[in-house]
């Protein structure tokens, strides 16, 4: 293989890890804000039934958005 031949391989490589953290980035914006408004239409008593305060929403969206883009993360290396 030739120089230019590799290194245009390892251009084409860094943009499409790009493209897929771009794409990845979007995609948990979406389904945290579609998460979010979701709880929001909930009321105080109804986010208590299911053992949430309205304060602590966006950490425990964060926290189960990350957990799974850790188990695809994972799941994608096998």
């Amino acid at each position: 293989m030739t120089d230019s031949v590799f290194k245009a391989n390892l251009g084409f490589h860094g943009s499409a890890q790009a493209f897929g953290r771009l794409a990845s980035a979007l995609r948990r914006w979406r389904d945290r804000n579609a998460a979010l408004r979701e709880f929001e239409r909930l009321d105080d008593r109804a986010l208590r039934d299911i053992g949430l305060d309205r304060y602590e929403l966006r950490a425990v969206i964060d926290t189960r958005l990350a957990e799974r883009d850790i188990r695809d993360r994972c799941s994608a290396s096998i």
